[in-house]
């Protein structure tokens, strides 16, 4: 089956006190959605406009959240992901959008013309599981999803059943993260609150976090206990702004920029269990943060050796400082013509007390021919497999990276 993308051509009382400010809003396809074969989407209802992912409500209980990569190469081919979520609804149902924003726009694309199309805040999935119904709105935080568990509902019955997908995972803040060629889509981790007969909103003291179970393509929710009589709902997006409901736990407590001049993206992040977070990507800078010193450790590198480099970094979980950071990669593309380029997508920290396993784990893919293969002498890896370069345009690669904070 081809997996097309798309492209646009009882609610407690003032549960969402931000709802009307957010920038995202709703709009209804009166036809003017296609499908990058060209063929009409009736089956999506509406979809998000103003935000920089789609994000498309469509019928039978579904949300589609697709990206788009555009090269400015007319040589390089643009590239349309999707993914698709469905709510494991015990009934399915379409959106009814509600709460109506100001303005109508008109699309024409060839001989079709699609005017007056008006714009929403929300569309609701009413009971897509007995007594749980599923929102979807804009805020001032941006898109977001909320289900709302009236009386008598039970929260673990709830789960995102995913499909288009490489693989899902939850990162060390709780997120739930859905790859795509190496990309992703971010679902932050649910915080939940209850409204009392009154309407007045109070944080549960939980946070409702992700399960994955192992078709690695159904998400569930772990919970705890709350006011069984009150509505609970449970809601997955960023922070409200000021004074808009609750205490949101999820609060930011660090931000930065990372890298150089050019070129570069973070794919995966992991913690110790002394809580370091460790960080892989890559980068096409000449100047990314190198800590002194570390290229001493073979094979890290302290000077870039290709067009596009793998990166490996740690921060210290006290004060968030970078402990150390390398390169990886190689400098002769397999391909005449072609720039080196080596990236990591994933990584895996050792969380044991063994100190000879003790290892950062990266896997990626290069296409250069001369990233050396190595084993440490005396280590746990001395009859680890190793494959040096037999051909291929683009070769996976893994590697086991000694912390250099441990050999200091």
């Amino acid at each position: 089956m081809q997996i097309t993308a798309f492209a646009q051509g009882y609610i407690p009382p003032d549960i969402f006190h931000d709802e009307h400010l957010g920038r995202d809003i709703l709009r209804r396809n009166d036809g003017q959605v296609f499908g990058t074969d060209g063929h009409d989407r009736r089956d999506v209802r509406a979809y998000f406009e103003g935000s920089p992912l789609g994000i498309y409500l469509r019928d039978s209980s579904r949300v589609s959240f697709t990206y788009h990569v555009m090269h400015h190469d007319s040589t390089m081919l643009d590239t349309s992901y999707r993914v698709d979520m469905a709510v494991g609804a015990t009934k399915f149902s379409d959106p009814e959008l509600m709460v109506p924003a100001p303005g109508v726009s008109n699309y024409y694309r060839g001989a079709s013309a699609v005017e007056e199309v008006p714009a929403f805040r929300r569309g609701i999935y009413w009971n897509v599981i007995n007594k749980i119904d599923l929102h979807v709105y804009g805020s001032t935080g941006g898109p977001r999803i909320a289900y709302v568990v009236r009386p008598g509902g039970n929260p673990g019955d709830i789960k995102l059943v995913f499909s288009g997908q490489d693989s899902l995972g939850v990162d060390w803040q709780g997120a739930l993260k859905v790859y795509m060629q190496g990309k992703w889509i971010e679902l932050r981790q649910a915080i939940a609150y209850q409204v009392d007969p009154n309407g007045n909103i109070s944080t549960v003291n939980w946070t409702a976090g992700y399960e994955i179970d192992q078709s690695n393509a159904v998400v569930h929710f772990t919970f705890d206990a709350y006011n069984e009589n009150w509505p609970l709902v449970l809601e997955i997006g960023y922070g409200p702004m000021a004074g808009a409901g609750g205490t949101d736990t999820r609060n930011m407590n660090w931000s930065t920029y990372m890298g150089g001049m050019d070129n570069e993206e973070l794919t995966c992040t992991e913690a110790d269990n002394e809580g370091n977070p460790y960080f892989c990507g890559y980068s096409f800078s000449v100047d990314f943060p190198v800590a002194p010193g570390n290229q001493v450790f073979n094979p890290f590198l302290g000077q870039a050796p290709g067009w596009d480099n793998a990166v490996l970094m740690k921060f210290d979980h006290n004060n968030k400082q970078l402990v150390w950071a390398t390169y990886f990669g190689g400098s002769d593309a397999a391909v005449a013509g072609e720039l080196a380029k080596t990236e990591a997508r994933k990584i895996a920290v050792y969380n044991g007390t063994d100190p000879e396993l003790d290892n950062v784990f990266a896997t990626g893919t290069t296409n250069c021919n001369d990233l050396q293969p190595f084993i440490q002498p005396l280590s746990a890896f001395v009859n680890a497999d190793q494959q040096a370069y037999t051909g291929g345009i683009h070769r996976m690669w893994v590697g086991a990276f000694i912390d250099p904070a441990d050999m200091c």
